[in-house]
């Protein structure tokens, strides 16, 4: 299976294919996480905001990603996405129904 990494805009960043060890990690009212590892043969520049799509859902990347140089022409790539449920604890969140 292949992923496309898209950078803020949409643009296409890559295309990679995750590692047997990438995870999705769902909890009910917490975090929904993707860890994707894989192998690249330059580098990627990732930053905040990058996200890819999975099973209908969409993970961004919270934080700048600096990969592991593994060769001269590989690198290595241990990426933490984050869903939805995962980026409103950055925000307040207010409830104004019923006058609370």
């Amino acid at each position: 299976m292949l992923l496309t990494i898209y950078n803020h805009n949409g643009n296409i960043r890559a295309e990679i294919a995750p590692g047997e060890s990438s995870t999705q990690q769902k909890e009910v009212q917490g975090d929904n996480v993707l860890t994707i590892s894989f192998s690249y043969y330059e580098y990627i520049v990732l930053d905040v905001n990058d996200y890819t799509d999975f099973e209908g859902e969409r993970y961004w990347l919270m934080e700048k990603y600096v990969p592991t140089q593994k060769s001269d022409g590989e690198w290595m790539y241990d990426l933490k996405l984050y869903g939805i449920e995962s980026i409103i604890k950055r925000f307040l969140v207010l409830e104004t129904t019923d006058g609370d």
